[in-house]
């Protein structure tokens, strides 16, 4: 079937637009990596990263891409920076915590945190991926549980308190604490 408006292109076309498309996403993932790696995403007129999501969104949602189209040491980047802990993942389970006490958008945080860590997981088999999936769904299924960003915010300090004490429970508690808030 061809699509109204689609070019025609020859088979042999496809590695030269392959290696279009992998150099394109390699410099704008590097460019997002040099001027806007703590951020969701990088403004490309400013190069400066912009917060809306509070959870590095594009380093989740790149995942899957980096890995598909060869980008190996680009993926590698990205998977030390998920699983190093910091402010928004203390326990470098490679899922941030929405942070409740700002309005962020819980269809945002799944789609493009929790759908990122899964889509990797299915191109990669790297289990950590999975795991850290779960985590992330935990934190969007309180967040949803919880009706407020106070009871939100008290139900995840009671969850990191019991973690501390038991680091086997993991996202599972935290969903548990945060549904009887």
């Amino acid at each position: 079937a061809h699509l109204h408006g689609a070019v025609e292109t020859d088979e042999e076309d496809w590695p030269e637009r392959a290696g279009a498309v992998r150099a394109a996403l390699r410099d704008s993932f590097r460019a997002y990596e040099r001027f806007a790696g703590g951020a969701d995403d990088l403004r490309p007129t400013s190069n400066r990263g912009r917060q809306w999501l509070w959870s590095r969104a594009t380093l989740y949602d790149s995942l899957d891409s980096l890995l598909v189209t060869g980008l190996d040491a680009d993926y590698a980047s990205a998977i030390v920076a998920i699983f190093t802990p910091n402010i928004r993942d203390p326990f470098g389970r490679g899922a941030p915590e929405p942070p409740f006490y700002r309005p962020v958008s819980v269809f945002e945080y799944h789609i493009r945190v929790v759908e990122g860590l899964l889509g990797a997981f299915e191109v990669s088999g790297d289990r950590r991926l999975l795991h850290a999936a779960a985590h992330a769904a935990d934190a969007d299924a309180a967040a949803l549980a919880c009706g407020t960003a106070a009871a939100a915010v008290a139900a995840f300090a009671a969850a990191r308190e019991k973690e501390a004490e038991d680091p086997a429970t993991g996202g599972a508690h935290a969903h548990a604490v945060a549904a009887e808030a």
